[in-house]
């Protein structure tokens, strides 16, 4: 089975809890986890994760990211297949 490889923007809802969820989203093996500025001191986290190629993966990971205490708001960026 293939491969895509998505990337998420979460924001925390409150910056004392960024920490909180970078420590999370470390323990989900990302391929990547980086920090974007946002403005007046708000960061967002970046997450790459690998998922396979089927339906509803990507809501999937989107709903288990929601459900991380802090998250005020998540977004997928990119969908792209792997090679």
């Amino acid at each position: 089975m293939a491969s895509i490889i998505v990337t998420y923007r979460i924001l925390p809802d409150a910056m004392e809890h960024f920490e909180l969820i970078r420590d999370r989203l470390a323990g989900l093996n990302p391929m990547a986890l980086t920090e974007e500025p946002i403005a007046f001191g708000l960061k967002a986290l970046i997450l790459k994760v690998s998922l396979p190629e089927q339906d509803g993966a990507e809501e999937e990971m989107e709903r288990k990211l929601r459900s991380i205490e802090g998250v005020k708001e998540c977004e997928t960026v990119l969908v792209t297949r792997a090679m």
